[in-house]
This record gives structure tokens, sequence and C-alpha cells, in this order.
């Protein structure tokens, strides 16, 4: 998975390959990671600029250590579905985390609600 200047810069080149079926599977979990991590730091920035009360120390460490196990956990993914060996892990990875995260919600639910 070699990723250069043209992958992250060049919206005509991306097009491209995409068209041409020519995105390894590297280079499709390079963007995925890229944007998950962003969209995490972003949470995570917010909510340690916007409150409205200082944050204790462990706030701090609680919001931060989410960021860095969102990634950590994508990369493990990532790697059990054979690293840059693997096949379909974007493909897969959105059906199956819509199917768990739903359960799991309901199930969060429904524990708390018991409590």
């Amino acid at each position: 998975m070699l990723i250069n200047h043209r992958d992250y810069r060049d919206t005509k080149h991306v097009k491209a390959e995409l068209t041409a079926r020519a995105v390894s599977e590297g280079k499709s979990f390079f963007y995925f990671i890229a944007i998950i991590g962003f969209d995490c730091l972003q949470f995570t920035l917010v909510r340690l600029s916007t409150a409205p009360v200082p944050l204790s120390d462990w706030e701090h460490v609680d919001s931060l250590s989410t960021f860095v196990l969102t990634v950590l956990g994508l990369i493990f993914l990532f790697w059990c579905n054979g690293g840059i060996r693997g096949k379909d892990f974007v493909y897969r990875y959105f059906p199956l985390a819509f199917v768990v995260g739903w359960k799991f919600m309901v199930s969060t639910f429904a524990a708390l609600w018991l409590c």
C-alpha cells in the first residue's frame, strides 16, 4: 500500500482510480481510518473545548481515550480482516457495524431501564 501526494490532494486522480477499480484494500482503509479519525477527533475536541464548567482530569482522559480506542479498534478490525491482504473491509464494516450497533444500543437502554 503506497500512498502518494496525489492520493490526498488530487480529486481527479482519486476519481480515476475509483473508476478503474484500482484502489487497493490498504489505500481504502487509509481513507476510511482518516475520515473516522478526523470525525472522532473533532467530537473529542468539541467535548474538551465547549464544556460549561472546567472538566476534571478524568473527563479529559475519558475523552482522549475514546478517540484512541476508536482508532486502535478500527486498526485491530482491519488486521483481523487480513490487513492489506484482506478483502472488502469497508464493504463489510458498515453493515456489520449497523447490525451490532443497534443491538448494542437496545441492550444498553434495556440495561439502564432495568437498573
